[in-house]
């Protein structure tokens, strides 16, 4: 899949390595904005709920880089590739599509559902295994789930 967005494109491969670690992945353009930047850090209030895919990659990648807000919108690309068992700084609950086998976004949601844990792939098959017998709908517009 290639996606456009502010002249920028990426492409979103199915792995097709030996190990996910050696899969290239795609880089996404994103902007994030003061106020945004400032919910992030301490002190926080409430849960930061994340919609999407590409929102965990673009938070997890800022936080990578900072230990506080900025003083202007950051405008840079995620090229950060997150599977288990990875801890997160920024997200503690995400909507998202169900998604395409060997797709890197699987490797995400694993690694989401069990935080600092590979457990998560196990339990991932059991929900996928679920969606697949009630005929959920996959791709882009099609059921979703939220994991809190």
């Amino acid at each position: 899949m290639s996606r456009r967005r502010n002249g920028c494109t990426s492409i979103r491969r199915a792995i097709s390595t030996q190990t996910i670690e050696a899969h290239a992945i795609h880089r996404e353009l994103y902007e994030i904005p003061v106020a945004t930047q400032q919910a992030l850090f301490p002190p926080r209030t409430g849960r930061r709920v994340a919609v999407g895919t590409t929102t965990v990659r673009t938070v997890e990648d800022f936080l990578s880089a900072h230990d506080t807000p900025t003083a202007h919108a950051q405008v840079a690309e995620a090229g950060i590739f997150i599977y288990p068992p990875r801890t997160f700084r920024g997200v503690d609950a995400l909507i998202t599509n169900f998604h395409q086998p060997r797709s890197t976004l699987l490797c995400l949601v694993a690694a989401f559902l069990v935080p600092g844990s590979t457990d998560g792939i196990a339990w991932l098959k059991e929900i996928y295994a679920e969606a697949v017998a009630r005929e959920y709908r996959f791709f882009s517009y099609g059921d979703a789930m939220l994991i809190l």
